[in-house]
């Protein structure tokens, strides 16, 4: 992470790679659940908004035999770009 980073943006970084950590998905994929269901965080699981946000940018990496072994979390851009951006990186487009 990037301790230049204003305050603001690490919470935001946090909230988002929470959902990807409990849910053990995509956040964007959560949070288009979300909207499907019509749930809440807070009313549906229970999750307190100051500690979750599901919104696009988050997405956890699995390794077989393994399980989940990190979290990928990148913001500054629209949900699905943010979300775009982590695919493309893993895909090696970047590289």
């Amino acid at each position: 992470m990037d301790d230049n980073l204003p305050v603001d943006k690490h919470n935001w970084l946090r909230r988002k790679a929470n959902v990807a950590k409990q849910f053990e998905e995509s956040s964007l994929s959560v949070k288009n659940d979300l909207k499907e269901g019509g749930m809440s965080m807070e009313k549906t699981f229970g999750l307190d908004d100051k500690d979750f946000l599901a919104k696009g940018g988050s997405i956890p990496v699995f390794v077989k035999k393994s399980g989940m072994i990190a979290i990928i979390t990148v913001s500054g851009l629209h949900d699905e770009e943010d979300h775009k951006i982590i695919i493309d990186a893993l895909k090696g487009k970047y590289f």
